[in-house]
């Protein structure tokens, strides 16, 4: 018994029992609560105590009788077997719905930060908190509007407020409602993340969300690849923007970063040099930041995200494609700079949704996840191209098996089996300390079922894949088409590229080597080429090369979401022919398990990103995926 039903037990029944001679024995707990009287009033107050940029420190306390009774008492009295809280001789019961949402509200806002007495602090962010606090039918809030306040502002409409004037640009309905999103967010002190397909038009939305801020000057990080295309989009579409793209560390510059924001609306740089020159970066003071390809901050341990979450600014806007590439960490680590608190800490994130998703109890999954995109949604703004962009043509995807040739099988079944012997007993003694050595043994395999010369050159074996790619482009080529050839080895890319000479074939090459990308990106542009070489890395994102119909990847990626980015390079915005891709995987190799694996990771993604959507596990690569890899 608790509560209420304790109470009327002690007081009513147990005087019953008495009186017909029952022999009744009390705890000599239950003793002392016969001595008490009810209290005749029981309050929850809220209050405003302070705030910052992206807190608000509230007083909490529980009235009885007109009497505050700390926290930390009301806490442990919620969590008895009784659940009676007693104040001078007067007990209040708690066992009501309304102190049950009141708990669960305060051990939420424990998880979120350090509890003081009576005082708790919330993340402004947290919209989903503040709602249910104002939910509760026995709170009193001193001064409500402030939570009235905060609660509005993640929940409004979106404004009207006009596209600015000096954008050179018609926006479409959709870029519309992005600006003004990400606007009206802006006014109210809010960041967030722009996840809109590749291909939508993401930059020339936060071009008009600049524009209407009316101040400076804002700082862009973004892949060294993409950096000059800021610049160039910039010109285009916002030409009254003083743009300024840093490009070189201080030495060789000399200019400090300082003096070039000072003549600036739009400071533009790379991941790099924020990550070189950290300190100089953070000691700027900026309207706002923006990440451009924000997955490049997805690992919260790394260099490059401890850079950006020292910056010093009053919003933060990650914008990216893929909000989600390899786990829920990803999401993560871009809500937290760009919404600071919402999804708590990383450790408090796993326990209460990385683990559950993950796990094998399919309802407590899909009740996790669907908690994390409620939480998420007044700070996420996602629209695929199928939804908005009707009048983009249609992509046909197509995985091609290539089936090995006697020569490149013989060779690849060999070295699996000994690097299966090997993976398995790294994997036995140590996983993570063996994991470079478990990853090099892998990638070893990934060239293998490519070409086998890529591994040993002497072999002279000759690469069924490209044999088959030949092939493929022939005919591709034959019909006057343009493709891009998408591959993550330069080592490979080279083959193709002396297989392409060979056949007097027009290409040109990118990767992260290429002195002039611009001339080699113009080449294919104009029209002076028919096929594009790309290294995944290096030109996977932020290029528009719309003059292509066609694309292969060459080989398959851990991470379908980088895919999926060169795969848009085509397949976007101006592109108005169908696009087909060509999957080329090697038959019966490590390739067909690394297509099952990004097939789990593309779930995870969905389920984060669309209602419909449902995890079927985690995708991390842990010594059972591995295994399996070999199997």
């Amino acid at each position: 018994m608790i509560g209420a039903e304790l109470m009327e037990f002690l007081h009513e029944t147990l005087p019953q029992l008495e009186a017909a001679d029952v022999d009744a024995r009390l705890s000599p707990g239950a003793r002392e609560l016969l001595g008490l009287e009810t209290a005749e009033s029981i309050d929850l107050h809220a209050g405003l105590k302070g705030q910052d940029k992206d807190w608000l420190d509230l007083s909490m306390e529980v009235r009885v009788d007109g009497q505050g009774v700390p926290l930390a008492e009301v806490i442990r009295a919620l969590r008895s077997q009784a659940r009676i809280l007693i104040v001078n001789g007067h007990y209040a019961h708690l066992d009501s719905p309304q102190f049950d949402k009141f708990a669960q509200l305060l051990e939420d806002a424990q998880g979120l930060s350090d509890a003081r007495r009576n005082a708790v602090r919330v993340p402004k962010t947290r919209v989903d908190w503040w709602e249910q606090l104002g939910e509760l039918d026995a709170l009193q809030v001193d001064e409500r509007a402030w939570l009235d306040k905060v609660v509005a502002a993640a929940h409004t409409e979106l404004p009207s407020f006009d596209v600015p004037a000096a954008l050179d640009a018609t926006l479409r309905p959709y870029q519309e409602d992005g600006f003004r999103w990400l606007a009206s967010l802006r006014r109210r002190g809010f960041g967030g993340v722009l996840a809109d397909d590749m291909g939508l038009g993401k930059t020339i939305q936060i071009l008009s969300m600049i524009l209407d801020s009316g101040a400076g000057p804002w700082l862009v990080v973004a892949p060294t690849s993409v950096v000059s295309n800021w610049k160039a989009e910039a010109a285009k579409f916002a030409p009254s923007l003083r743009v300024t793209v840093v490009e070189a560390t201080v030495k060789r510059r000399q200019d400090s970063l300082a003096s070039l924001a000072e003549s600036a609306d739009v400071l533009v740089t790379s991941y790099t040099l924020l990550r070189l020159e950290a300190s100089e970066y953070q000691a700027l003071g900026v309207a706002g930041v923006v990440l451009d390809e924000a997955q490049n901050v997805k690992n919260p341990t790394s260099k490059i995200y401890a850079a950006v979450r020292d910056l010093q600014a009053p919003v933060l806007y990650a914008v990216t494609g893929t909000p989600i590439e390899n786990s829920l960490k990803d999401a993560w680590s871009q809500f937290s700079l760009a919404a600071p608190g919402l999804l708590g800490s990383f450790q408090q994130f796993r326990e209460r949704f990385e683990k559950p998703i993950a796990g094998n109890d399919t309802e407590l999954s899909k009740t996790r996840m669907a908690e994390l995109r409620r939480r998420v949604e007044p700070f996420l703004l996602r629209r695929r191209k199928a939804d908005v962009a009707l009048d983009l043509p249609p992509i046909q995807e197509q995985v091609v098996p290539v089936e090995l040739a006697p020569a490149h099988r013989n060779l690849y079944d060999v070295h699996l089996a000994r690097e299966r012997q090997r993976v398995l007993r790294l994997l036995t003694e140590d996983p993570e300390s063996n994991r470079v050595e478990v990853l090099a043994a892998l990638t070893r395999l990934r060239q293998l079922a490519i070409s086998p010369t890529l591994v040993e050159p002497e072999s002279g074996a000759p690469s069924s894949k490209l044999d088959a790619m030949t092939g493929l482009l022939r005919d591709i080529l034959a019909e006057e088409h343009r493709v891009l050839i998408f591959s993550q080895f330069t080592s490979y890319l080279a083959e193709i590229r002396a297989r392409l000479e060979a056949e007097g074939v027009s290409f040109s090459y990118l990767d992260g080597g290429t002195r002039d990308r611009d001339a080699a990106i113009r080449a294919f542009t104009e029209g002076n080429t028919q096929v594009f070489l790309i290294s995944l890395k290096a030109g996977g994102v932020g290029l528009n090369l719309t003059q292509a119909d066609y694309v292969i990847v060459a080989d398959p990626w851990w991470n379908p979401a980088a895919e999926a980015q060169a795969i848009d390079r085509a397949h976007r915005i101006g592109q108005t022919q169908p696009v087909t891709v060509y999957r080329l995987v090697s038959a019966n190799t490590i390739e067909d398990k690394v297509v099952a694996l990004q097939d789990t990771k593309r779930a995870l993604s969905s389920a984060f990103l669309e209602p419909t959507g449902s995890a079927t596990g985690g995708a991390a690569l842990d010594a059972a995926a591995i295994r399996d890899l070999l199997a």
